[in-house]
């Protein structure tokens, strides 16, 4: 009973999912067949491999060959595939007017002659290599707007718009593709430019690197480069001259002024274009072929102007090729002395010679200024003196990295280059100049001196000047002792102060002034690390010392703030207890960090005879 029941719901199941599948098939299909009945002719854009339009004075056939829309005849040549389409979808939704039957035409005793079919505008075969049809176009309707259509292979007339002019072309040129190179600039391999004054040859490294490769070695600016091949696959066919075998001579592409050469692929091969001479009627038109190809072209001159670059045009001016915001490890080095900076989740740091943090400003300026800096010439004769250049060996070398040596590379930056070493010479140049190689390339180069202004071995000069941030809350005693003694104020409930000693009041001004600094107190300048002798800037006796006691720090452990002696004309010395680093604060910066924590306690004076009033008796 059960084996049964099973194989009746799988019956059930079965029957309910053809149902389905009849309907949905059903519905979809009745759905086209309304759509269908909407359209003047039945055709499948993406189905039509073959195009002929004949017309009074033309007579044009196009046919899709290893995916390329070609032109057979009356020439062979590329056809728009753009313009192929637009006539294939428009043939393709053409409208569905008014039908006449045969027996509709017999009753209104008219012939085909009177819709225009005796003397037909144009036809159209289409179709692919099994099936065609050809749309016959006869004369507009009487009340406007729209005109006759037959197929061939049909009796019944039909009603359209009159837009289907528009897929009937005026010439061949309407169809022919005005391209001159095809595929996409980003996929070049090898651009070469010959000029009377010169040839250029630029190559792309597997790596995406440009590389001018004659008439000299050098790194291309890959914008250059990249706006050289715009300007080339942007280029369009003005007019088309003439098809066929033609003399060269005649439009001087015998010896071409001008001749371009871009490799794509292998499989792509190359496409040669040669310029020719002006047109007489047209001199902003020059004549142009492409090698290979029987048909001479007209072409404006405005797409060639960049072609006309020198090859110091094409040159790469970027002395350090990566963005500056990717630099993640800098070393410079001068005989054996080095500094190294390196950048962490944290940011900036000074790793060497001491770990401490760096100032992310000064950091900035380094790597803004280098990953900036140009080339302002290029010293190529002399690649092979280097020593007497001062470059061999160098005064100093600066290493830009994306990642440390002990790193792994950020697998978030895309870069063609991830590493720069600069040598830098001593040797003094002129008009402001300072010579530079960049190495692994083989020509020095000069720079402007300015840029090596940023470049310090040391390592103070990259410190973070940044050398005392407490906050208000985290404090629980300050401290100032001075020649004249120690004053000592704590915090009380309100945000107040008490003052503990000597005697008088807390100045709530002095203090507000105090806590503002010493929450982010910033060195003007850093003078020494791990000094010998502290009475060379009057720390050993300091002129006055600031404690702060904080939470969390232990029994009477803080922040002890030693303030020497005065440095030039606004400027003190000062040192952080235990962190052994002199630096200077500006003059107003140590006032207010020695003034006065407090108002004295005026003494009370005692009443004076005088002061009495003189109607009070004795």
């Amino acid at each position: 009973m059960k084996i049964r029941t099973t194989l009746l719901l799988m019956i059930a199941v079965l029957l309910l999912g053809a149902f389905i599948w009849f309907h949905e098939r059903k519905t979809q299909s009745t759905s086209e067949q309304e759509e269908q009945a909407r359209r003047a002719l039945q055709v499948k854009a993406d189905r039509v491999s073959y195009l002929k339009f004949e017309s009074t004075n033309l007579l044009v056939e196009c046919a899709l060959q290893d995916g390329q829309w070609m032109i057979i005849q009356p020439v062979r040549a590329r056809a728009d595939e753009g313009e192929i389409g637009r006539i294939l979808n428009g043939l393709e939704t053409l409208p569905r007017g008014e039908v006449i039957t045969p027996a509709q035409l017999k009753a209104r005793k008219l012939t085909e002659a009177n819709y225009g079919f005796d003397a037909p505008r144009a036809r159209i075969t289409l179709g692919d290599s099994l099936r065609r049809q050809t749309l016959i176009i006869g004369r507009d309707a009487l009340l406007g707007g729209s005109l006759y259509i037959r197929e061939e292979s049909r009796p019944d007339i039909v009603a359209t718009g009159t837009n289907v002019l528009q897929f009937v072309p005026g010439a061949v040129a309407d169809l022919r593709d005005r391209v001159l190179f095809h595929g996409e600039p980003q996929q070049v391999r090898r651009l070469e430019i010959r000029r009377g004054d010169g040839f250029v040859q630029v190559g792309r490294s597997e790596d995406g690197r440009w590389t001018i490769q004659q008439p000299l070695v050098a790194r291309a600016a890959p914008t250059a480069v990249d706006e050289i091949l715009r300007d080339l696959f942007d280029l369009r066919v003005e007019e088309f001259v003439a098809d066929g075998q033609q003399n060269p001579v005649a439009y001087g592409l015998d010896e071409p002024t001008l001749r371009v050469n871009v490799l794509q692929s292998e499989k792509e091969g190359e496409t040669a274009l040669l310029v020719g001479d002006p047109l007489e009627k047209r001199p902003d038109l020059v004549y142009v072929k492409l090698k290979g190809v029987d048909s001479v072209y007209a072409m404006t001159t405005g797409g060639l102007a960049r072609l006309t670059a020198k090859v110091e045009d094409l040159r790469d001016r970027r002395l350090v090729t990566m963005s500056s915001y990717d630099i993640t490890y800098v070393r410079i080095a001068e005989g054996e002395t080095e500094l190294i900076l390196r950048k962490d989740d944290d940011g900036w740091w000074v790793s060497k010679p001491k770990r401490w943090p760096a100032d992310a400003q000064r950091v900035d300026e380094l790597l803004r200024g280098w990953a900036g800096a140009s080339i302002v010439s290029y010293l190529d004769d002399q690649a092979t003196n280097l020593a007497a250049l001062g470059l061999a060996p160098p005064a100093r070398r600066v290493e830009f990295r994306l990642a440390a040596p002990d790193a792994a590379p950020n697998p978030n930056i895309i870069a063609l280059v991830r590493e720069v070493v600069v040598l830098i010479s001593d040797m003094k140049r002129e008009m402001g100049r300072a010579l530079v190689k960049v190495e692994k390339e083989d020509a020095p180069y000069e720079i402007l001196a300015d840029t090596l202004k940023t470049l310090s071995l040391d390592p103070l000069y990259y410190r973070d000047r940044r050398v005392l941030k407490v906050g208000a809350d985290e404090i629980l005693r300050i401290a100032l002792k001075k020649a004249d003694g120690e004053q000592i104020v704590e915090p009380v409930a309100g945000g107040a102060w008490r003052l503990v000693q000597p005697d008088g009041k807390a100045d709530a001004e002095a203090i507000k002034d105090l806590l503002m600094i010493v929450g982010d107190l910033r060195a003007e300048r850093f003078v020494a690390d791990d000094p010998q002798d502290l009475a060379t800037y009057g720390l050993d006796e300091p002129v006055a010392v600031l404690s702060l006691g904080l939470k969390g720090e232990g029994s009477g452990l803080g922040k002890t703030l030693l303030l020497g002696s005065v440095r030039g004309k606004d400027e003190r010395f000062a040192m952080l207890q235990g962190q052994d680093v002199v630096f200077t604060i500006s003059e107003e910066t140590w006032n207010k960090l020695t003034d006065d924590l407090y108002v004295a306690k005026q003494p009370q004076e005692a009443p004076s005879e005088l002061s009495q009033d003189p109607k009070a008796g004795p």
